[in-house]
């Protein structure tokens, strides 16, 4: 049985082929991946759903405690010694962002693995964590800067315009069209940066670079294939966004103690944290596979391939029968 990876010309050809493989790779390892998911991508996703119900205990803390007591799903009534509620927030949220990008490397090794039929294995993912972890880490620094960068001239040139209608004497009634102007430019900004940017940390980790190489290396890959990369993260942000949203409808304001009442709330907020994770884990996975496409696009998979399946046959796990397997690359 022969699986080949077909380039054609036109992207939304290549994104049902992105999908295509980016589900078979899960499913042939589901429990591996599982396995990253509640171990790397839940805590995440715990303080994403839990945020609309801390927001809501914050803002309401002097009301209840004149109140009669009530029941709010997911609320953080925290007191540690030497740390206040926002402080033990802010270090949830820190170790919560390194065990996402924990799971960035894990997934992304596991991906290109299991992509070449090579076998998955959990504790060899965790032993192999370290090396691209710190590569992504200062990779994603090296991004930051670039970034700031261009806040920072955006910040300034905004307040060298309203110097400049102060100066003038002109009306403020231009603000808002100001701040509406260095807006826009900010999202473009960012937009296109994420565009040129959205391979550098699959790179970081596949290619073992780090810093600004593998943003450059990003911004020369991702060509032909920007409609496609900006559809799938407009697909996951809106989707997680949403997921989200819908679980915050149901947190507005105080819940008394009733089953009733309650259990409708627990439900969703189960269903959602279950959506987000999974939305998580398929977005790093079709990162990966994107990355695959693109060096397909530039020539540079076969290459791999054969050296990759040279000197050996190799069974990919494909389905329970473990029926061998051809990869091949076929550029229209």
């Amino acid at each position: 049985m022969a699986r080949s990876v077909t380039v054609t010309s036109t992207w939304p050809d290549m994104l049902g082929g992105i999908a295509s493989e980016s589900k078979r790779v899960v499913a042939a390892h589901s429990r591996h991946f599982l396995a990253l998911s509640v171990l790397f991508l839940l805590p995440l996703s715990s303080l994403l759903v839990a945020a609309p119900s801390f927001l809501f205990s914050s803002s309401t803390t002097a009301s209840v405690s004149s109140s009669p007591p009530s029941f709010s799903l997911l609320r953080l009534d925290l007191h540690l010694p030497g740390l206040s509620t926002p402080s033990i927030v802010a270090l949830y949220f820190s170790a919560a962002i390194l065990l996402f990008l924990s799971a960035a490397a894990a997934v992304s090794g596991s991906v290109h693995r299991g992509f070449y039929g090579r076998p998955v294995k959990l504790l060899a993912s965790l032993r192999s964590l370290p090396a691209p972890l710190a590569g992504l880490v200062l990779t994603l620094a090296a991004a930051l800067l670039p970034l700031a960068a261009i806040f920072l001239l955006l910040a300034s040139l905004l307040v060298l315009s309203f110097k400049a209608l102060d100066f003038l004497h002109l009306s403020p009634s231009f603000s808002p069209y100001i701040y509406s102007l260095f807006a826009a430019v900010a999202v473009i900004s960012l937009i296109l940066l994420q565009l040129h940017w959205s391979l550098a940390g699959v790179i970081a980790i596949l290619e073992s670079s780090w810093g600004f190489a593998p943003l450059q290396r990003s911004a020369a890959l991702i060509k032909m294939m920007r409609l496609a990369s900006l559809c799938i993260h407009l697909f996951f942000e809106i989707a997680i966004g949403l997921t989200l949203w819908g679980c915050s409808l149901g947190k507005v304001g105080k819940t008394e103690g009733d089953w009733s009442e309650v259990v409708p709330v627990v439900a969703r907020t189960i269903f959602a944290l279950g959506i987000t994770t999974v939305m998580f884990l398929y977005w790093m996975v079709t990162g990966v596979v994107l990355y695959m496409y693109c060096k397909a696009l530039h020539g540079e998979l076969a290459r791999e391939i054969a050296e990759e399946f040279a000197w050996e046959y190799v069974f990919l796990p494909f389905d329970e029968r473990k029926v061998p397997h051809v990869v091949s690359v076929i550029r229209q």
